[in-house]
């Protein structure tokens, strides 16, 4: 039989046993008790976080972890909360992980367009915000979607899921991801510490911009690929904050009108007090658009197809390029511009404002370069106001200080611009520009209008008649490229110019006048031109068949005057219809050829009808000649580029008998001996009843006359028939002044003059 225990050693038993039934006491006392002590407690400090309302039920107490839900009434809720810890993580104030399934956040868009949660008053601003440290080791935020409600704009839901692990320095580490939405998507990565202070890092890219736009509530027909890269660090809340920012597009268009478009925005925003925000470019912003159909429709075909490119840059390295005022959408910006459309460019200080509906825009110092028209200007000052509602209402204003030629030698003197932009941009736009040279000497006015509705525009260029003269208005100082041509000029001039551009295509027009205006050039002189010449094509330049000039004197080695001549012109190309001079009483045509402007010579053909013998017999300096009678023939006529004129084998004949007498009153010593004598004799009042010229020489030098006679003198030999042979010579003289008072302008060349200038 066993002896009974003894009675001192049964205490610590019932010691072993209590202790664990009083702490499982004590936990299944606070499972009950603590679930709406601890939801009380935490929604407190919701609501003295700003929080309208903020309910946390904790339906899940227990030592291995905890369910919640919680209800922040308009800015949303957390359909569930898991807590998993272990006894160990408590005692340690900490708990293992922290998971947040189905979150639903209502972010609402302020007066200045600034986000925060619905229903939450913010702290004021001296309050800075400190972001708690984190008792967990993992948060993991998993179907959530933060709805953002923009003013004048459908809502957008925006899927996120997030996760933070907090590191033992007090760093918590950020990973995530938004969207998609439509087809975009973004990566978060980051960090965030115990202060506050954020370091962020935003990837996002989109490959249709156009479904982006239309789920944001946008109805611009864009298209094409983004890529966005942001970088966020400040604290909220606190200090201005940077975020840097790199944005690259490719193939963006809009709609019809842009297409193939590439963008380049590398840079940073630095966020200011009271909604400002300024932009900081570390490279140039680049943009690229080629012009779509319904753009080329409306545009000059010569830029129907090049690509529009811009370029913006800070006036100075520490500059902002632009300054942003959230409150009333106030945008300002200044920046270095660069703008190409083709081969054309157009740069400066760009200054940019937008607010209240309306853009403005004022480029100073600029520059402008147009290589297609060899012109290229300077002292350029554009300003441009445009308003968003339609009809969208434009004005402005234009200057130019020097429009330059950049041909060599240069096509004109230096213009002057000054004019104004008016109309509306879903109508017509009309510019009106005032051009002058030569400190006002020489004027003229462009007036252009473009019609948005039908790709439908026009420009007129028309000058001032023009008075050239050497001491006043030289023309080589108005057109510098004819320096080398024109020594100098006097008369009047005018130009009309027509540009008319449609989806069919485009139309040119030019009308020059020229009225009594005198010419001296290393060629030739002439006298009294008087026309109005006709393009159909401006660059190059063409001239039709029909276009006649009337020249009432031409000494170009020959005496020439009442001449009137026709002609086309293609580029260089040289096309001689007709033309026709008096001469020697006579006149001379020339038969109709082809050739090239800037030969080294020219060849023609002239025919020589009903000249009268005696006049050219004027033309040899050999005194006591004279003739009566008429020839014709046939002049080949070489015209150099020196300006030497030589006609070559020139053959002549009368047409009927006629009369020739040579009655010097010294006669030369190699007619005063032999047969030279015998034949002066006869030239004394010779009958010819046949005469042939042979004419050979050169402006500048001789002028050699062959001469052979047959007939009689009835006073030499009883008026026997002779034929002899002479050889005559001398120098080309000039019966210009003579043509000149005896000139009469043709009625068809009066007429398109008096018409000059009155077509609408």
């Amino acid at each position: 039989m066993t002896p009974p225990a003894p009675r001192g050693h049964a205490r610590p038993r019932r010691r072993r046993w209590y202790l664990p039934a009083a702490l499982a006491a004590l936990l299944a006392a606070g499972a009950v008790l603590a679930p709406p002590g601890l939801g009380w407690l935490a929604g407190r400090a919701l609501r003295d976080a700003g929080f309208a309302v903020a309910e946390l039920d904790i339906d899940h107490l227990a030592p291995s972890g905890a369910r919640a839900t919680l209800d922040l009434g308009a800015a949303g809720h957390i359909a569930r909360i898991e807590l998993d810890y272990g006894l160990r993580d408590l005692l340690a104030g900490r708990v293992e992980a922290v998971r947040l399934d189905g979150v639903q956040l209502r972010l609402t868009q302020d007066a200045a367009g600034s986000f925060g949660l619905a229903g939450r008053t913010p702290p004021g601003p001296s309050a800075a915000v400190v972001l708690p440290a984190l008792p967990a080791r993992h948060v993991t935020l998993s179907a959530a979607t933060v709805t953002l409600e923009r003013a004048g704009a459908p809502s957008l839901d925006v899927p996120l899921a997030l996760t933070l692990e907090p590191a033992a320095d007090g760093t918590t580490r950020i990973e995530g991801r938004l969207g998609p939405v439509a087809d975009a998507t973004a990566q978060l990565a980051g960090t965030f510490d115990a202060d506050g202070r954020l370091a962020l890092t935003l990837e996002a890219g989109v490959d249709d911009a156009g479904a982006l736009a239309a789920r944001l509530g946008r109805r611009e027909p864009l298209s094409g690929a983004l890529r966005l890269r942001v970088q966020v660090a400040g604290r909220p809340g606190g200090p201005p904050a940077s975020v840097a920012v790199a944005l690259d597009g490719q193939g963006l268009g809009w709609g019809d009108w842009l297409q193939d478009g590439r963008l380049a925005a590398h840079g940073r925003f630095d966020l200011g007090e009271g909604g400002r925000y300024a932009w900081r470019a570390d490279a140039p912003l680049s943009l690229e658009l080629v012009p779509g159909p319904a753009l080329r429709a409306h545009l000059p075909p010569a830029l129907a197809r090049e690509p529009l490119r811009l370029a913006l840059q800070p006036t100075a390295a520490d500059a902002a390029l632009f300054d942003v005022t959230a409150d009333g959408g106030a945008l300002r910006g200044s920046a270095r511009t660069a703008l190409t459309l083709g081969r054309a460019g157009l740069g400066g200080t760009l200054g940019l404002r937008w607010q209240g509906g309306r853009l403005e825009l004022d480029l100073v110092d600029g520059e402008i370069g147009l290589p297609d028209v060899a012109m290229a200007g300077s002292g350029l000052a554009l300003h441009l106001g445009v308003a968003t509602a339609a009809p969208r209402p434009v004005d402005g204003t234009l200057r130019i200080d020097a429009l330059h030629s950049t041909a060599r030698p240069a096509l004109h003197a230096p213009l002057r611009l000054d004019g104004r932009l008016d109309g509306a941009l879903d109508d017509t736009l009309a510019l009106h520009l005032d051009l002058d040279a030569l400190a006002g000497r020489a004027q003229a006015r462009l007036e252009a209008r473009h019609t948005f509705a039908d790709g439908r525009g026009e420009a007129r260029l028309r000058s001032a008649r023009l008075e050239l003269a050497p001491d006043t208005l030289p023309l080589p100082a108005l057109l510098p490229a004819l320096a080398g041509q024109v020594r100098s000029a006097r008369g009047t001039t005018a130009l009309d110019l027509r540009y008319a551009w449609s989806a069919d295509g485009t139309r040119e027009r030019a009308e020059w006048l020229l009225q009594d205006l005198d010419l001296d050039t290393p060629l030739l002189r002439a006298r009294r031109i008087n026309a109005v010449l006709r393009a159909d094509r401006l660059l190059p330049l063409r001239i039709p068949r029909g276009q006649t000039i009337a020249i009432a004197a031409l000494d170009a080695g020959l005496a020439l005057h009442d001449g009137e001549l026709e002609f086309a012109l293609d580029d260089d190309r040289l096309q001689l219809l007709r033309a026709g001079f008096d001469w020697a009483g006579g006149r001379l045509r020339v038969a109709p050829f082809t050739t090239r402007l800037g030969a080294r010579e020219y060849r023609l053909d002239v025919e020589a009808q009903d000249l009268d013998l005696g006049e050219l017999f004027a033309l040899v300096s050999l005194p006591g000649l004279s003739a009566e009678g008429r020839i014709h023939g046939r002049l080949p006529v070489r015209l150099r580029a020196d300006g030497r004129l030589a006609v070559a084998d020139g053959r002549l004949a009368a047409d009927a008998p006629g009369r020739i007498r040579y009655r010097p009153e010294t006669p030369p010593s190699f007619l005063a001996e032999g047969q030279a004598a015998i034949a002066l004799q006869a030239l004394t009042d010779f009958r010819y009843t046949a005469l042939s010229l042979g004419l050979d020489g050169d402006s500048g030098g001789e002028m050699r006359l062959q001469l052979a006679l047959r007939g009689a003198n009835p006073d030499f030999h009883g008026g026997h028939p002779v034929a002899f042979n002479l050889n005559l010579s001398g120098a080309l003289a000039s019966i210009l002044q003579r043509s000149l008072e005896s000139y009469r302008l043709p009625d068809s060349v009066r007429e398109q003059i008096e018409q000059y200038g009155r077509s609408p």
